[in-house]
């Protein structure tokens, strides 16, 4: 049962008064996807502090109240170059649903999918120049039967990536409970490049494999067309003790030809699904090209507002057939040190922003549905966001999305539990929850190896698969 919906407007005056616009740099025009994510408490939420918190925290998002700015040439097309929002302060939409279902998800994942916990905001609205259409929507969902309560946030992904909706989650939990704020504002002025100002020669071929395919935002979603065979979802938890076997073998092997190698733990962890994957798929091409999307790298501030993405793919094998996963976890390595250059993050940023741009004006969207041979990495292992908790620290669960296709993979750190007393189990950081989807004549052949080479690195116990 849905009640009347409202808007939540900003307190003012916003950090940004004054200012009539806010103009979207290139690399955010990820328009034809947003950020969904769900904060569920296990118990209810006082909807006046809500509201009030959540008017103090637009305040400081402003551009999360706004309206986004779609000018024309003149012909039907967007116009290059200048995307804006305009600082309205018309606010945000809140429904408020209650649910009598037995349980508030139907599985133990972090991603959900189908995806039930959020009223998303609609893409195609902006394509008719739907100038009052909402960048973000907020829905509160009460289980009656359970006693929890869902906190969903839907928001455009032009505004902001994952850690921009988990900025502004922590800051809504911090005012709800009437705290410090646990992190700096959003930083709103970020550098803009332009391509004209880079020298891109020495990056001749730099590949952007988040803009390698499209599609019309006015047709369905490659991943959502009627009579696709939809692969199945896969979780695998792997706890913190695991990890830290594998890396050091992995390690070991990696310094017996290099003394001065590192991996990190997340290296191997990919390495050993690159690795599994390309072997319970024969038929296909294996994993060449990984690709890892990095935020806050270099000059730009890990607060800053917007899509602060690198995606930043290896060099393919020089013989994948003679790969271990140390020399795969290598080859992950070595693409992220080079994308340390400040050199190599200017260019980027400046092609990147103009392949967005283009895509953008002729009302195409990015079809991340990974082809044989790719695979995409969207780690945010290292956010911690249950600290958006609104006064049930050690006890809120968090929920997110994933397109469901083939070698698109996100690590989390995993929820709380619920014991059977009644008592909550916390997660550790160094555990990781594993999500990805894969065909379904695969799902056993990919699991028996995993859990082989699992063993093969010297770990004691076996990871766990959620289904």
């Amino acid at each position: 049962m849905s009640r009347p919906g409202y808007v939540i407007k900003p307190k003012e005056p916003t950090v940004l008064a004054g200012q009539s616009e806010y103009v979207l740099d290139g690399n955010d025009l990820m328009i034809s996807t947003r950020v969904d994510t769900s904060h569920i408490v296990p118990g209810p939420i006082d909807l006046e502090r809500f509201n009030d918190a959540l008017a103090r925290t637009l305040s400081v998002f402003p551009t999360h109240a706004g309206r986004l700015q779609r000018p024309s040439d003149g012909k039907g097309h967007w116009k290059a170059s200048i995307y804006y929002i305009l600082l309205t302060n018309d606010g945000v939409p809140v429904t408020v649903v209650e649910r009598d279902d037995r349980t508030e998800v139907p599985s133990d994942s972090i991603v959900q999918s189908p995806w039930t916990l959020t009223n998303g905001v609609n893409i195609v609205k902006y394509l008719d120049y739907g100038l009052t259409e909402p960048v973000m929507n907020v829905t509160i969902i009460r289980f009656t039967k359970t006693g929890s309560t869902s906190i969903g946030l839907s928001a455009m992904h032009f505004m902001g990536d994952g850690f921009v909706i988990l900025h502004f989650a922590r800051t809504l939990s911090q005012y709800y409970q009437g705290l410090e704020l646990l992190d700096p504002p959003p930083s709103y002025n970020h550098e803009r490049v332009s391509l004209e100002s880079v020298d891109t020669t020495a990056y001749a071929g730099m590949p952007f494999p988040g803009v390698k395919h499209v599609y019309s935002m006015r047709e369905t979603m490659p991943h959502n067309k009627p009579g696709r065979i939809v692969p199945v979802q896969l979780t695998l938890r792997i706890e913190g003790s695991q990890i830290k076997q594998a890396h050091a073998v992995a390690q070991a092997q990696i310094r017996e030809k290099d003394p001065t190698a590192f991996l990190s733990r997340q290296d191997v962890l990919v390495a050993l699904l690159v690795y599994s994957l390309s072997h319970a798929e024969p038929d296909i091409s294996p994993i060449q090209s990984i690709t890892s999307l990095t935020r806050g790298m270099a000059s730009t501030p890990s607060h800053t507002i917007g899509n602060a993405l690198l995606w930043i793919p290896t060099e393919p094998a020089r013989d994948f057939v003679s790969e271990t996963i140390a020399t795969i976890a290598l080859r992950v390595r070595q693409s992220l040190a080079k994308a340390r250059d400040p050199g190599y993050i200017t260019a980027f940023n400046a092609v990147h922003a103009q392949k967005l741009e283009a895509i953008g004006n002729a009302e195409l969207g990015r079809d991340l549905i990974m082809r044989p041979g790719d695979m995409v990495i969207n780690s945010t292992w290292k956010f911690d966001w249950t600290s958006a908790h609104f006064g049930y620290p050690g006890q809120t669960r968090f929920y997110h999305t994933l397109i469901n296709g083939p070698r698109f993979v996100k690590f989390f750190r995993p929820n709380p539990t619920l014991l059977p007393d009644g008592t909550w189990k916390p997660s550790s950081p160094d555990d990781v929850e594993i999500n990805l989807f894969l065909p379904n004549e695969v799902k056993e052949r990919f699991k028996e190896i995993i859990s082989q080479e699992v063993k093969n690195l010297g770990v004691v116990g076996s990871i766990d698969f959620i289904e």
